[in-house]
């Protein structure tokens, strides 16, 4: 069964004879949930009197998921139950499942304020039950990259100038913008990098937005890369493909921009360097033997010999410091952390990835990947990651890919490379 959803009424008596609260929750939708969907988690209070102020509501938190309060203000109604009427507060949290398996909101405990018969104001402790789902991958859809759950999804492109008559040294901005429906922009994943022979590339900062409007929340994410052609020919853009699951007409859909092929001629007014003209113009040095160059290679030989005696020690010491500086240097051991990437060794890479977090972070100590995958805000960082921890600690394994992992942490790496301050440090190095 892909989806359980649990709907139990947990009774909670107060003090006064005549009041009475309860606690609800259940996850929607009632039907299936795929990885990506937006999904509700929702807590409904109920009691026979009325609420005076908020309740304390515990934060959620699913491992594999991103989870997050649709709204600070809760809604409110009234319903009967068993012919008993009773006000409701219904506050919503967002799911968004980045991976398949069962997921489990375990038992929240929570505060209700609500007056008694007197008007006194009282605190009402309850506990919701636990709730169950599924997030699964369609079967059309197996086998492919990640693919995005959502009821509406759009990519457009744009080029600036248009791909025609370019010359050597000329520029092209190639522009992409994905938006997506009922879910943010962070879950929209990179477009994969282009490398052509002989263009470089300067990608822009990717531009990743949402807003709300009405209560529906829309995603964006905008990629720009300038392109410079450093050499004539005939250069092929590859098409761009991203497969996305319609989750209201229940069904695989594709949106791409066709692949862009053309020409870049020479360009007489990029030349560089020296022509044969200025060649021909510089004198003649004379045949004579090179006396004056002899002269200063041994005077320079002597002058080296001279303070490596002196100051050699002092050299290699400094020498040395740098190398040991080097190897402790956060690039340095991201690099190992790449390197262990490449193996399946789930519990070398949990370390390097470790090791090389505490070096970003300074004085911090245990900054877990969880954390910083967190902090980084990247979808797809946060599920390798889960991935990761539940191979070595779920009781049913898990699903990792080092390949992903590696991408997705140097993509948060380079964009919050002067922001380390922000990151989630926890158990701070004691003095």
């Amino acid at each position: 069964m892909r989806c359980v959803c649990v709907m139990v009424a947990l009774l909670v008596f107060a003090a006064p004879a005549f009041a009475e609260e309860r606690v609800r929750a259940r996850v929607a939708p009632d039907g299936p949930i795929y990885v990506g969907q937006r999904a509700t988690f929702e807590i409904e209070l109920l009691t026979t009197n009325f609420f005076r102020g908020a309740p304390d509501l515990p934060d959620v938190d699913l491992l594999g998921a991103i989870v997050r309060r649709e709204s600070q203000f809760a809604v409110n109604a009234s319903t009967e139950i068993d012919g008993e009427q009773y006000a409701s507060q219904t506050w919503t949290f967002v799911i968004y499942p980045q991976r398949t398996g069962t997921y489990r909101v375990p038992p929240l405990d929570v505060v209700m304020r609500v007056p008694d018969d007197d008007g006194k104001l009282q605190e009402v402790s309850a506990r919701t039950p636990e709730v169950a789902f599924e997030a699964t991958v369609p079967d059309a859809a197996k086998g492919l990259p990640l693919v995005l759950s959502t009821p509406d999804f759009k990519l457009a492109y744009e080029a600036e100038p248009e791909p025609k008559g370019l010359k050597v040294g000329d520029a092209l901005r190639r522009t992409f913008t994905m938006t997506i429906a009922s879910a943010p922009g962070m879950l929209i994943p990179p477009l994969p990098e282009i490398a052509l022979e002989g263009v470089a590339a300067y990608p822009d900062q990717p531009r990743v937005e949402e807003k709300a409007e009405r209560g529906e929340i829309t995603g964006t994410r905008v990629e720009s890369v300038t392109y410079v052609f450093e050499r004539a020919g005939t250069y092929a853009f590859p098409a761009v493909t991203i497969h996305w699951w319609d989750v209201d007409e229940e069904r695989l859909e594709t949106a791409s921009i066709a692949a862009v092929t053309f020409d870049v001629e020479e360009n007489p007014d990029a030349a560089v360097g020296t022509t044969h003209d200025d060649a021909a113009s510089i004198p003649d040095a004379g045949g004579g033997f090179p006396w004056t160059t002899i002269g200063a290679i041994v005077l320079t030989a002597l002058l080296g010999f001279l303070l490596w005696r002196h100051h050699g020690g002092d050299v290699r010491a400094w020498i040395a410091a740098r190398e040991q500086e080097r190897r402790e240097s956060e690039s340095a051991y991201f690099a190992r952390f790449e390197k262990a990437c490449e193996t399946s060794n789930a519990d070398a890479v949990l370390r390097a990835m470790t090791a090389w977090l505490e070096c970003r972070a300074g004085d911090a100590r245990n900054l877990t990947p969880t954390a910083f995958a967190r902090a980084a805000g990247d979808a797809a960082l946060i599920a390798e990651v889960a991935g990761l921890e539940a191979a070595l600690y779920g009781a049913r394994g898990g699903s990792w890919s080092g390949a992903a992992l590696r991408a997705a942490a140097a993509r948060a790496r380079e964009a919050r490379a002067s922001d380390a301050a922000s990151f989630v440090l926890l158990n701070p190095r004691r003095a």
